[in-house]
């Protein structure tokens, strides 16, 4: 049976994309399988729904994690642990994780347990998916935005909504991370302290103390350094890639994409509605080529990655 792994960053429209495979009655379709609020209590899991004035989100039948009421046991969902979310953020195929391993497995082996499609909607698996092709046999999809429009749409929860959530896991990634060879240029250009502390709500707290009142600028510079790396990594590894703007604007490739899932995995989400609820969100005045450049030279200079273009080659 087809596995099917969503990767993407955060305000890419993933959710909508996730959304679409599950609906579709052959699916079981995890939303978020490492986001930290699984380790929350079940009431307050089972209860997270969409403010769709808020994030933008579909508006959904059920819950965001319905499909993982089955799984709680103890008043927890099985073999998850939050401290997965973040830390050891970029894993290469050969590189041990055992728990991650067998917590993937147990979700995937609980939906063909039902007969249903195992379908896993991340967004904190960009630096990992070399080490998720090595492990698991499935199909992997690369869900993108332009890195200038992804932005913006960070920004804009923080300013609009008061959300700076988009912003600071930026910065807690790259200091939990922080050893790691891929984010040294990052580090030796702005150092982000690692903090480690009981829970990962607790690191967040931290993090958004030390940074939530950054400048664009800075903010810009950590963000696509992050975002340029994880495109390098992800993409070569990623049999099928949606970019949502195209989605959004191009009702021929609405069709072309649904078509091309269906070639790989026998399944046909449909895109039909993807053009509605795409506010155009206004963009920080930020000198952007500057940055993209200046991170674009560290990164090819310093680390043997793929070569990508500065938006993203799309």
């Amino acid at each position: 049976m087809t596995v099917i792994f969503l990767h993407s960053g955060w305000r890419t429209g993933s959710t909508y994309i996730w959304s679409r495979f599950r609906c579709l009655p052959e699916t079981l379709a995890y939303y978020e399988p490492l986001h930290e609020l699984l380790g929350a209590s079940p009431n307050q899991l089972l209860s997270a729904r969409p403010n769709p004035d808020v994030s933008h989100h579909p508006s959904l039948d059920a819950p965001y994690f319905a499909e993982y009421q089955p799984l709680i046991d103890d008043g927890r969902i099985k073999l998850f642990d939050p401290m997965v979310s973040y830390r050891r953020f970029f894993l290469s195929a050969g590189d041990q994780a055992p728990e991650l391993g067998c917590y993937l497995a147990m979700l995937i082996d609980h939906a063909r347990d039902g007969d249903r499609v195992p379908v896993l909607g991340f967004s904190r698996s960009l630096g990992r998916v070399g080490w998720l092709k090595d492990k698991f046999n499935a199909v992997h999809m690369l869900v993108l935005r332009d890195p200038r429009r992804q932005w913006a749409s960070i920004i804009n929860q923080k300013n609009r909504h008061g959300i700076s959530y988009f912003l600071i896991n930026q910065f807690l990634i790259c200091g939990q991370n922080r050893d790691h060879p891929l984010l040294q240029p990052l580090i030796e250009c702005y150092d982000i302290p690692l903090v480690y502390t009981s829970s990962v709500t607790n690191d967040m707290a931290i993090y958004k103390r030390l940074f939530d009142d950054v400048g664009d600028g800075i903010g810009y510079l950590v963000y696509y350094y992050l975002w340029r790396l994880t495109q390098a990594l992800a993409r070569p590894d990623c049999e099928i890639i949606v970019d949502l703007d195209r989605l959004c604007a191009d009702s021929v490739y609405r069709t072309q994409s649904s078509t091309s899932i269906y070639d790989r995995t026998g399944l046909f989400p449909s895109f039909s509605d993807a053009g509605i609820g795409c506010p155009a969100v206004a963009q920080p005045d930020l000198d952007y080529q500057q940055i993209e450049d200046f991170v674009s030279e560290r990164i090819t200079r310093r680390l043997a990655l793929p070569v990508i273009g500065a938006r993203g080659g799309i």
